[in-house]
């Protein structure tokens, strides 16, 4: 009977197996019988299961959840607290993922690369293109390297709120963000530009592009 008794590497494995799959139901039932079973979960085995609902885009459980962790007797990580920022993006909740973001460093965690793309992402799904350039300005006193996803998020933040000229200033001043930049940061210049009705200065940009308008798609360069 105790070699079927279940342990906690087998626990985590279980839970770990849900997030992979997505199931964050199945992963929250399993963290549940480890504490109906008076066994206290690992953060690990916590941590897995808020991922398993951000990869949902489940963002209440995983703010409750994360909210709970101390009430388990468990500390919260790094790696709990990106996932619940995640899963606010992924549910345009930017609020309560900058609320997140903000309390990194009180609780001693520097805020890592996927902690400031899921912050600026979610305030880019919000139109909050001040607060995500804001935190595109910001990864640099971080001391974090900004990506392609970084610049994207912030561009994309200026063309939903139809900053066109903002998006340009964005794409083309400063050296380091133009070199991360892919065929999706033009893709959302263009798009800035052609909601805005400014044709003109589309084409600039098609001709800015060198060898990346290849890559844009017939759809874009109809537009």
């Amino acid at each position: 009977r105790d070699a079927l008794r279940p342990t906690s590497v087998s626990r985590r494995a279980a839970v770990s197996s849900c997030e992979k799959a997505g199931r964050w139901r199945a992963g929250l039932a399993l963290l549940g019988s480890v504490l109906e079973a008076g066994v206290a979960p690992d953060v690990v085995c916590v941590s897995a299961a808020v991922s398993a609902c951000e990869k949902a885009a489940q963002w209440q459980p995983a703010v409750a959840l994360f909210h709970d962790i101390r009430g388990l007797r468990v500390v919260p990580n790094a790696v709990s607290c990106n996932a619940a920022i995640s899963a606010c993006e992924k549910g345009n909740q930017w609020q309560v993922a900058l609320q997140f973001f903000g309390s990194m460093p009180s609780l001693s965690w520097p805020p890592y690369l996927i902690s400031c793309n899921a912050a600026t992402s979610a305030c880019e799904k919000g139109s909050r293109w001040c607060m995500a350039l804001a935190l595109l300005g910001s990864m640099q006193e971080l001391h974090v390297m900004p990506d392609a996803i970084s610049c994207n998020a912030a561009l994309g933040a200026c063309e939903r709120s139809g900053l066109w000229q903002l998006a340009l200033s964005l794409l083309f001043h400063p050296p380091e963000l133009r070199s991360l930049a892919n065929v999706i940061s033009w893709k959302v210049a263009m798009t800035a530009n052609e909601r805005s009705g400014q044709h003109m200065a589309a084409l600039t940009l098609l001709g800015s592009m060198g060898g990346c308008w290849r890559q844009l798609g017939r759809v874009a360069l109809q537009k």
